[in-house]
């Protein structure tokens, strides 16, 4: 139990690094965007690209700012009944044998869409679905089907 707790608070104190390393620009921009946000968790996803994964509202979401401080996106991870019925029919519309799971809904600067991924017995599918149930696009997915 006691290397449990000390290989807790490793990974506490080194969250609490990360968070130290995050620009200001980042931090103010985060905040004022998503100022209710708790457990808030950042990471740099690249050379000047930083993500946040916090809760808000009772969802999880994640939020990524360059190191200016700009917005690019915000994915949000829904249960498959938060989906808008006009996404959810133009999925079983198009895709009727496949079950749809992990589901968000990404918001970026030129706008918003789903995205999920698909599974029938035979292969799978990602698949972006805009607001109005307009598929934008589908990629065919490995997945180890035995």
């Amino acid at each position: 139990m006691k290397t449990l707790s000390v290989v807790f608070l490793f990974l506490l104190c080194a969250v609490a690094v990360r968070a130290q390393d995050v620009p200001a620009a980042v931090e103010t921009a985060f905040n004022q965007r998503f100022a209710k946000a708790e457990s808030i968790v950042w990471d740099e996803l690249e050379e000047g690209e930083y993500t946040a994964t916090f809760i808000l509202k009772g969802i999880e979401m994640s939020a990524r700012f360059d190191a200016a401080g700009q917005w690019m996106s915000s994915t949000f991870y829904l249960e498959d009944t938060d989906v808008p019925s006009a996404v959810q029919k133009a999925v079983a519309k198009q895709f009727p044998e496949y079950d749809m799971y992990d589901v968000v809904r990404i918001e970026n600067p030129d706008g918003k869409y789903y995205e999920m991924t698909l599974e029938s017995e035979e292969d799978a599918l990602v698949v972006q679905v805009g607001e109005t149930g307009k598929i934008l696009k589908k990629e065919p997915i490995a997945i180890d089907m035995d």
